[in-house]
Order: C-alpha cells, then structure tokens, then sequence
C-alpha cells in the first residue's frame, strides 16, 4: 500500500512505496554526527522539506487512516526521492509508551 504523509511545511503527500525493511541512516545536526537505527524508507515524489520532520507517516483507508511511524527526513535512495520514517512500533518502544487510540463517536 502507498504511504502518506503530513508534513509542517510542505503539507500532505502520498503515493510513497516502502523499498525494504530497518536500516541505520547517517544524520548530522548542529556539527554532530549520528546513526538513526531502524528506519525505512519509502520512494516517491520529491515532496519533504526541512521542518516536515516528525511527521505523521500513515496509510489511508477510506475516510480513515493508519499510523505507520514518524518521518524522520527526506533524501535519495538509488537516484530516487525517498522518505525515511521510524515505524510507530519502534518509536513507542523506545520511549516505553503506549498508543491509546478512541473510536469517533
């Protein structure tokens, strides 16, 4: 299925495919370098800009959608425009959270 997702400055895009499960993605931020494990990627339009990291990542289904994870950066992956994500699984894991979720009345 496609992916979504909802960024602050570049707003909603979809039609993204996931390539092939966890990987680590090198990260620089303020002069320091680190490793993200256990991201994703996904190809497909050449959408995401600085300040859209965090965002939701999800699929639609009809009038509602499914949380997928939350994006971490935009790039390239074999010369094609690609998102990385963090699965919500790992995510909730790695802060020992729990997703509470309520059904629209």
């Amino acid at each position: 299925s496609h992916l979504c997702y909802s960024g602050a400055r570049s707003g909603e895009h979809c039609g993204y495919t996931v390539l092939r499960g966890a990987r680590s993605m090198p990260f620089t931020a303020n002069g320091r370098h680190y490793d993200i494990h256990h991201e994703w990627a996904a190809v497909g339009p050449c959408t995401t800009r600085r300040g859209d990291s965090g965002a939701p990542v999800f699929v639609r289904a009809g009038q509602t959608a499914r949380a997928v994870g939350i994006l971490s950066a935009g790039g390239t992956v074999n010369n094609q425009c690609a998102m990385f994500f963090t699965p919500m699984s790992v995510a909730l894991a790695s802060f020992h959270l729990t997703l509470l979720t309520q059904p629209k009345s």
